[in-house]
């Protein structure tokens, strides 16, 4: 009859042990999801960026600017001010990872918008989990960089560059004949 409370002394060593790792695989996952929803909203501030280059579209609805496409001359692209674009993606990718993270918080959004392509650097801070909380010991938190860059293909302004300057060309004197020898050149190549 000695034995009557063994089972709650070692449910008393073994239940602490199965709470602590219930907490921690709830904090992995919760990192996890702040980590993918991180990386889905750069992506898709990416493809937003790349609307917004390529068809004067808005980060707010699905929308083009005709009148702003069809009036920007061939070499927009060196003209052009990008940091309009750049701030508009900037807010659209804080605004997003302001919402439904757990355990994170973004700490610092950068956006580099060029003609051929697209970055997006967004860092993460990961709040103090429970036990650090609790004054057990120091944590400064974890820190991550997500960082997504896309190209952007744009044919149809290479097109309609490359119409422009060769019928510029065209009227020149001499670059007639340095145009058919760069062909030449070019076709034997390919």
């Amino acid at each position: 009859m000695l034995k009557k409370g063994y089972l709650t002394v070692e449910a008393a060593f073994i239940m602490p042990v199965i709470i602590s790792l219930l907490l921690i695989l709830c904090c992995f996952a919760f990192y996890l999801h702040d980590r993918n929803k991180t990386r889905n909203v750069c992506e898709e501030a990416c493809l937003k960026g790349m609307w917004l280059i390529k068809r004067e579209g808005s980060t707010d609805a699905d929308t083009i600017n005709y009148l702003k496409l069809l009036n920007r001359s061939p070499f927009y692209y060196l003209f052009d001010d990008m940091a309009e674009k750049e701030e508009a993606i900037k807010n659209l990718v804080m605004k997003q990872l302001e919402e439904g993270m757990f355990l994170g918080k973004c700490s610092q959004v950068s956006v580099s918008l060029s003609y051929d392509s697209i970055k997006v650097e967004a860092t993460l801070k990961f709040l103090q989990p429970i036990w650090a909380a609790a004054g057990f010991h120091e944590y400064s938190g974890l820190i991550i960089k997500e960082t997504t860059e896309l190209p952007v293909y744009n044919p149809e302004e290479f097109v309609r560059r490359y119409t422009v300057l060769n019928d510029a060309l065209d009227g020149i004197d001499g670059l007639k004949q340095f145009k058919s020898k760069i062909e030449d050149f070019l076709s034997k190549l390919f």
